[in-house]
């Protein structure tokens, strides 16, 4: 692996040094999910190009973000948009439709000399997780015969958007969750 892309890979590594709790946005979820998914099968990351873009660049925006802006100076957090979407779920062997929420917004604040960082945006209720595969090598023969494994590679075949906060039935309950969220 290149010095270059072990720099690119760095960026979206390590923990929060302020305000900013990664663990919750889309983002971070995403990289943790293709980390899980490709450790679990054997793959090997080796670049930023493994990730899907758009949630690479826009974690490292956020620890660069969270690197430069002065907790004291004050940092601000808006939601511009709200989506309640019914998806369906299996609980129990049974697919059911649930509620779910997912929000986008931006964080601002300002560094140490008083000067206003821009606009570095989040999403928040869903990430990507990775849908991996197994192409055998040779058709013909799909194992090797010295051990009876399966001789061939895994690799990533697609994604699916997995959701993570799902809203209560109860009308009382669902309107506190969206304050919570809102604050």
């Amino acid at each position: 692996m290149k010095k270059y892309e072990l720099q690119k890979l760095k960026a979206v590594e390590g923990k929060a040094k302020h305000n900013i709790d990664f663990t919750d946005e889309t983002s971070y979820r995403t990289i943790q999910a293709y980390n899980e998914e490709c450790k679990k099968n054997g793959l090997v990351i080796e670049s930023d190009q493994d990730y899907p873009r758009e949630q690479f660049i826009q974690l490292s925006k956020l620890r660069e973000f969270d690197s430069r802006v002065d907790p004291e100076k004050g940092m601000f957090k808006q939601i511009l948009s709200m989506v309640r979407q019914p998806v369906n779920v299996t609980e129990n062997g049974k697919r059911i439709t649930k509620d779910t929420l997912y929000f986008n917004g931006h964080y601002s604040g300002k560094n140490k000399a008083n000067i206003k960082l821009g606009h570095y945006s989040f999403s928040k209720g869903w990430y990507i997780k990775p849908v991996i595969d197994f192409t055998l090598d040779n058709p013909k023969e799909p194992f090797d015969s010295k051990t009876g494994q399966k001789v061939g590679r895994s690799r990533i075949a697609g994604k699916t958007m997995e959701h993570y906060i799902f809203l209560s039935e109860n009308k009382k309950e669902r309107h506190k969750q969206l304050e919570d969220i809102r604050h």
